[in-house]
Formats: structure tokens, sequence, C-alpha cells
């Protein structure tokens, strides 16, 4: 009797990847820059993910090396918390912006990329590397693209956990830093024209900071610290943040695991929507917290990578970034300390929507990130205040 659901989801699934390589075969002629001459695809592998399904096709029917990805989207996640919106007895948490609407997120990720590849192929700078972008198939709106045979950085940074040798950490640092050059690039590309303007203001900042101590203020035991700290970000913003914040076209998920990095530190980015318009130190806030306070190095209790070598690969993105400005130090932690923020709200809520078993995990996944984000917070707002210069390109090259 349970064989039966997974041979029909067996068959869908050979469906599917029959429909794509149909579609593949007729339109490969069309994708400028791909290598190819009468070639027969080859599906390669299938993965399935939360959000979409990744099909890996080679050009070549004796080939197991990928050459391109397909990525179709499901969905189902999407779907359903749109669902949950339209129950009027459901609490969301607090968010800095909504989740898309699923039927706009193949385009906008389409015309995202395709626009990241032709800026960075005419900048010609050797730092950078593009993700080719080459089609996006109308009936399952399924985005066609190379396929990229590089560690992302997040891998390579698990690869320079505390007991490595220093050299893997040495040469780690220059690809932190063209990571924050490209970032730059990148938020200095015009708005496309779906993107929308949020956040752009000191007032909406400390609004967003207001909603998420108010709900974390409800779900810990003891919100007196929470409001302290709530204060000396009052204190902080109204000191150093501008009433106008520094915007461009934001990535919105600037993490690791969405940077690739070759042998020679070349920096590929990919997994954006670009949907807004907004303050830049968002996206270097998540570089630096999902680098200083990932998941293993939370709930190893701070023990997995060694503090000096975060302190640098997080001076040597900043000043990537930056190259030889002035490095605005209190502004980049109130954003930390917003993102930071937002997390924990993320971790309480996961937590209060199980039931049974799952309660109980998430309950000590909880009561770990608590602590890390709790540590992270003391850290950031105790800092000095103020700004430093970054050193020059020439240096940091």
């Amino acid at each position: 009797m349970k064989s039966a659901p997974t041979n029909q989801a067996s068959e869908v699934a050979s469906g599917k990847a029959m429909d794509l390589t149909d579609q593949l075969q007729n339109r490969l002629g069309n994708y400028e820059g791909l290598k190819w001459t009468d070639c027969q695809l080859n599906l390669v592998k299938e993965i399935h993910r939360r959000f979409c399904e990744i099909y890996l096709f080679s050009l070549s029917p004796e080939s197991k090396q990928p050459d391109l990805v397909v990525k179709v989207p499901i969905g189902h996640s999407d779907l359903a918390y749109q669902e949950q919106l339209l129950d009027h007895t459901f609490v969301d948490r607090p968010r800095l912006f909504g989740r898309v609407e699923p039927d706009s997120k193949p385009w906008k990720e389409y015309a995202a990329l395709r626009r990241i590849q032709s800026h960075f192929d005419a900048l010609g700078d050797s730092r950078f590397g593009v993700v080719r972008v080459y089609d996006l198939l109308p009936q399952q709106q399924a985005m066609v693209m190379q396929w990229i045979d590089q560690s992302s950085l997040r891998q390579r940074l698990y690869a320079t956990h505390r007991l490595s040798a220093a050299r893997k950490a040495s040469r780690l640092e220059t690809a932190f830093s063209n990571t924050g050059a490209w970032l730059r690039q990148h938020h200095q590309l015009p708005a496309l024209e779906h993107c929308e303007s949020r956040s752009t203001s000191r007032d909406d900042y400390l609004a967003a900071v207001e909603q998420f101590i108010a709900y974390l203020s409800n779900h810990v035991d003891d919100p007196d610290e929470l409001r302290r700290m709530h204060q000396q970000i009052i204190r902080l913003a109204n000191e150093h943040l501008p009433s106008s914040i520094p915007c461009g076209q934001v990535h919105g998920d600037f993490a690791p695991r969405n940077v690739f990095i070759d042998n020679a530190n070349r920096v590929s980015v990919f997994d954006t929507l670009g949907r807004f318009n907004a303050p830049i130190y968002e996206d270097i806030a998540k570089m630096l917290m999902t680098v200083k306070a990932s998941g293993p190095q939370m709930l190893s209790r701070g023990m997995l990578y060694d503090r000096k070598r975060l302190q640098r690969y997080e001076d040597a993105f900043l000043e990537g970034y930056f190259d030889d400005q002035t490095i605005p130090l209190t502004s980049i932690r109130l954003f930390l300390a917003q993102l930071i923020l937002e997390h924990w709200a993320a971790v309480v809520f996961q937590h209060e929507q199980q039931r049974g078993f799952k309660r109980v995990v998430k309950g000590v996944r909880r009561s770990l990130w608590k602590a890390g984000f709790l540590t992270y917070l003391r850290e950031i707002l105790v800092a000095p205040v103020g700004t430093r210069m970054a050193r020059t390109s020439e240096d940091v090259q």
C-alpha cells in the first residue's frame, strides 16, 4: 500500500524531466555563449528542495558532468503561507518585508540575474564572474542556468574551522574582500522595473526594531534586558544614522551560501529577486551575521571558528566594499542588531508553530539560539562607536 504514492511521484517527476528535456532540446540554439553542436541532453540528477526542484543536464549522453541547471519553482510553502494570511486567527511574526508572491518569483529572479550578468560582463573586472542565465521556460516558469562547478563561500568558510591550517584562512580573506567589492557594484545598479523602495529612513529603521522588540518581549522569560538594549539602539540610531539612510539595489539574501568562489577567488553571486531599493547596510549586515553568527557557530557556542579569523574575514569584506572610503561601523552594527532581532523572532515563531515532538526539538534549538543572539547583541552594542578608514584598494588586492 505504501509503495503506490512513491511510484506515482516517481512517474510525475519522470514526466516533468521529459517535458523539460523536450523544451530544452528545441531551444538550445538560442542560448548565447553555450557551446553545443547537435548534442543530446542527458538528465544527470534531480534535487528536490523546499521551494524548487533542480534538474541537472549534460550536453552529452556519455557525460555525468552537468552543463545546465533547470530550476523549477514549486511554491508549496509560499502558497501555504498565503493561505494562512487569509485566516483571521493567524498572527504572523514581524518581518522587515513580506514574502514574495509565488507567481512573480521566477520572472523577478530571471530579470535580476540577467541584469547582473550583463553588468558584470561589461565591467570586465577579473575579481568577478557571472552565473549565466539562458532562459525562462514558459510552461513551468523554469529558469535555465549555467552549471557552476565551484565551491560556495559557505563551504570555503566551513573548511577554515578552528583546527584547519592557517593558510586556508589567509586565502579566504581575499575571497571576502572580492565579495565586498562585488556587493558595492550591485548596490550601484539602477533599479529594475519591479523594484520597490522601502525602509529608507531612520524612522523606518526604529519602527522595525520596535516591532521586533515588542514581539520578543512577549516570548522571553525576562524582557528587561531586551528593553534596555532597545533604549541603547534608539540612542545610537539618533546619534549615528542619518535621517535618510544610504540605499541601493539590495540583493536581499546576501549570505555565503549564495556566493560562488573559484580557485582564483573570483566571485559569482546568484539567488536574488531584485525586489527592493533599500538600505545598503542590510546586505552588509546579512553577510557579517551569517559569518559570525552562523548556525554551526551558534550551536557550538562559538567554538567552531577562531574569533580572530572571523574578525579578519569581516575586515576584509568591509574593506572590499568601502575601498578607500570611511567605514560607518556604528551604522553597520545597528543594522546587525536589527537583523539579529528579526532572526530571533523567526526562531521563536517557528517554535510556537510546532506541536508534539517537533516542538520539543525546536524548543532546544530556540534556547541555544537565544543564548547566541543575546551574546552577539551585547558585543555589538558595547563596541566602540564611530567609523574607521578602509585600506586602499591596492592594499586589499
